[in-house]
């Protein structure tokens, strides 16, 4: 449980880090250090702390009730992380949860006006939107289930429905706002220019070509293998799919014939299609809008572009589904851009 490592100060002096390490189903829910000028000194008060350590937990069933939300919360990230189901986002906001006063307070003593301040310090102080708060609320939820479900801690989570309710009755959360933002022929015209006069990023041009003929994203874009592709179908294998509940989700999807003679003119010098990181693709796409003075553009706008295009191009919802692969029709409803004029009556 304890461990000690000598180092080598600036000033040449020899001290002795200990650092103690509990862990629970294999995880670390509880870490402390200190360091001692004497290897003696510092074995003796691990000896000492794991002792300590050790009767407490027995004396309180293995429950630390001192545990903070921070506690939890780190170890939260690292049960996620075990389990393979640590998605970024929710990793980038319990982070940066952890800097801030609420981490502190201990599990068992949260109180619904603790949560409500604060979400009031995060729109009066940070001037963070109602639609970033709620993240904050869905994460601090989930951390504090966690602790109840896997760590036995004391958690109140009528409190937590208390915050939630008054949240929302309030105004002080709300859903994100629907992008609706499409992608206008000039601005296409415009990165297609700079992107081709760009002789080390040219490749981008037939991948803002690809991700506007398939609906696909950045991501899925740059995994698609040869192995995958089905010319004879004009259909692809799309590995490890965007799912709310499945890991390693894969598809086949449809490929329109413009997407497919984008695939056939790229060379075969590797086992995926287009062997470039998604996060550069996702980068030289930004730093590219920024130059041209293009506003609100993601290279995720390119799918909604795709997905409305097929639409015009006469596709029914099921249609579009085989191209998109969109796990809701709901969500597809939205791309199609119908007003009552425009149905044409049988």
């Amino acid at each position: 449980m304890a461990s000690i490592e000598k180092r080598k100060r600036k000033d040449g002096t020899i001290v002795y880090d200990v650092r103690i390490k509990v862990k629970r189903e294999g995880l670390s829910f509880h870490r402390e250090s200190k360091t001692f000028s004497s290897k003696q000194i510092a074995q003796n008060w691990a000896k000492k702390r794991e002792k300590e350590i050790e009767e407490q937990l027995a004396l309180e069933g293995g429950v630390s009730k001192k545990m903070t939300w921070g506690d939890a919360a780190k170890h939260h990230l690292e049960f996620l992380e075990s389990q393979d189901k640590l998605k970024r986002t929710k990793r980038t906001t319990i982070e940066f949860l952890l800097k801030r006063p609420f981490a502190n307070l201990r599990l068992s003593e949260i109180k619904s006006k603790d949560i409500l301040k604060h979400i009031r310090d995060r729109i009066t102080v940070d001037k963070a939107k109602p639609q970033t708060v709620n993240n904050d609320l869905a994460y601090i939820g989930s951390v504090m289930r966690h602790a109840a479900a896997i760590l036995d801690e004391r958690v109140d989570l009528n409190e937590l429905q208390i915050a939630k309710e008054q949240a929302w009755a309030n105004g002080l959360v709300c859903k994100p706002d629907r992008r609706e933002r499409r992608l206008k022929k000039i601005e296409e015209a415009a990165l297609l220019d700079y992107f081709s006069n760009y002789k080390k990023q040219e490749w981008m041009v037939d991948i803002i070509k690809f991700a506007l003929a398939s609906a696909r994203r950045q991501s899925e874009i740059t995994r698609l293998r040869w192995d995958d592709l089905n010319e004879e179908d004009n259909t692809i294998l799309v590995r490890d799919l965007k799912h709310p509940k499945l890991r390693g989700y894969s598809k086949e999807a449809k490929l329109t014939h413009e997407a497919m003679e984008i695939i056939k003119r790229q060379p075969k010098d590797s086992e995926f299609i287009f062997p470039y990181n998604p996060k550069t693709v996702g980068s030289y796409f930004t730093r590219a809008c920024k130059i041209l003075e293009i506003e609100g553009l993601r290279f995720h706008d390119l799918r909604h572009e795709a997905t409305s295009r097929l639409f015009e191009a006469g596709y029914s919802i099921i249609e579009v589904q085989m191209f998109t692969l969109h796990e809701s029709w709901n969500v597809l409803s939205r791309y199609t851009h119908l007003k009552p004029k425009d149905v044409k009556l049988r």
